[in-house]
């Protein structure tokens, strides 16, 4: 009688088979969770930083308008703000006072024209100190009317493998004065 207890190489072969698959399942599925969860971070910054652009134009338009009402009567509710292509930062977090500049490639932007945004050691995007980020940040700004202008916040990111991912916001601004 012959004795049977050990595995042929046929079921030891689809064995290891069957659980080399699993295993590389399981390794697929958790690089895709981080590939996910680095895009979520990466579009939630960039939706800030879209959103701190509106902010930085509405600041100034907001400064203008009181200005104009408690300060001097000839400043302008659009003074400062010029249509076409800009940069802008927050050149100082405690005084609140943005910077505004014309990029180079103005008045049509390409990505990869665009300067990358900055972050500094306190954790301020900005364009002059820090390391580079990858995000861009381009504002747009059209006037249809006297008192109206329109300011469209583009933020870029980099993709794997080449190109950009964007995400963009519409700011309407009036003269409410």
């Amino acid at each position: 009688m012959i004795n049977n207890n050990g595995f042929t190489l046929i079921e030891m072969l689809i064995t290891v088979s069957v659980v080399s698959v699993g295993i590389v399942g399981v390794f697929m599925s958790v690089q895709q969770g981080i590939i996910a969860i680095d895009y979520a971070n990466s579009r939630f910054t960039a939706a800030l930083l879209a959103q701190e652009g509106v902010e930085i134009i509405k600041s100034i338009r907001d400064t203008n308008l009181l200005e104009y009402n408690y300060v001097s009567t000839g400043t302008a509710w659009n003074e400062g703000i010029r249509t076409g292509d800009i940069e802008a930062q927050y050149t100082d977090p405690q005084l609140t006072e943005p910077a505004m500049t014309q990029p180079i490639c103005s008045p049509s932007c390409d990505p990869d024209d665009i300067r990358f945004l900055k972050k500094s050691i306190t954790g301020f995007y900005n364009y002059d100190t820090g390391d580079d980020s990858r995000f861009k940040r381009l504002i747009h700004i059209e006037s249809p009317n006297a008192d109206q202008m329109d300011a469209t916040i583009t933020v870029f990111w980099n993709k794997r493998g080449g190109g950009y991912y964007s995400i963009s916001l519409l700011q309407h601004l009036y003269n409410w004065w």
